[in-house]
């Protein structure tokens, strides 16, 4: 999932695709064919990869849906698991085209420190995060790793807040009053972005501006999440790290368990119980290891 080149804005349409969870957490919610998907309008930008969405679903009822990721490129049914939006073939179309024609030049600075100048739309990527991933690909690592697509498909929730809107809600919250920060305090130039993954964890990110006059509010939550998703990458990494170890790995799980059954097979006394009673213990005991099926012969 990357950034989508076209621009959204509240009152455009495209395609939204629900998962499986999204369907089972919302059964109100009405889909005759899987690979159909649900028209639905744009009612909220929270910014160009995210927007909240009035749903029309395959029966015509309309459902408000927040923070759905809006996908760039084509939508696949291996996408499945996750809830997104994506744009209509006649959108990506002009698109196209529109992006095959010299563009407004843009400039912009990333959280890594450098710039880019060209064109518009940029990329999301920095110029040293695109040139270590095309050296990866020129070198032909194509080993399990972890990559850009890998950690937006991981995001399905982004909030942002300044320093002064969180003390705000705080005294509001706790104290039953509305506190009124002044307008020359710092806690107005810092931001905050709170990215929820799909496992429910939170990674933020923070951007703080020392001169009141360069503060930005869009640049500082681009900022702040930049230095958020830099934080999913290390749990990213450590997951696969877990995957390829064969850590939580069923098919190992499952080994242990004929190794023990193997063991159990050899000193259970001919008058005794069954192995298939002892077994049984035994899975109770590991459990929630898996056990597809008995071992042959067992």
């Amino acid at each position: 999932m990357t950034t989508s080149p076209i621009k959204p804005t509240i009152g455009r349409r495209v395609w939204f695709r629900p998962s499986a969870q999204f369907l089972e957490r919302n059964p109100t919610v009405t889909q005759l064919g899987p690979l159909q998907p649900m028209d639905a309008g744009i009612v909220y930008v929270h910014h160009d990869h995210m927007v909240n969405l009035a749903v029309c679903d395959h029966v015509g009822r309309t459902h408000m849906v927040p923070s759905v990721p809006l996908l760039a490129g084509q939508w696949e049914p291996s996408d499945g698991d996750y809830m997104v939006c994506e744009w209509m073939p006649y959108q990506k179309g002009q698109a196209a085209k529109t992006e095959a024609a010299p563009g407004a030049i843009e400039f912009k600075s990333y959280a890594d420190g450098t710039v880019a100048t060209g064109p518009g739309p940029l990329p999301e990527a920095s110029p040293a995060e695109q040139s270590i991933e095309a050296e990866i690909q020129a070198k032909g690592k194509t080993a399990a790793r972890v990559t850009p697509d890998d950690i937006q498909r991981e995001i399905v929730e982004e909030t942002y807040f300044t320093a002064a809107e969180g003390r705000h809600g705080h005294s509001h919250k706790n104290h039953g009053f509305d506190y009124d920060e002044p307008a020359d305090s710092p806690l107005n130039l810092l931001t905050f972005c709170v990215l929820r993954l799909r496992n429910g964890f939170t990674v933020t990110g923070e951007s703080a501006c020392a001169s009141p006059e360069n503060f930005d509010a869009a640049i500082g939550r681009r900022i702040a999440r930049e230095n958020a998703v830099q934080k999913i990458w290390p749990l990213l990494g450590f997951r696969l790290r877990d995957k390829l170890a064969g850590i939580n790995d069923p098919s190992k799980a499952e080994q242990v368990l004929e190794e023990v059954l193997s063991v159990v097979q050899h000193f259970l006394p001919p008058d005794g119980g069954t192995v298939h009673e002892a077994m049984d213990k035994i899975i109770g005991l590991v459990d929630p290891w898996p056990l597809s099926s008995r071992p042959a012969g067992a």
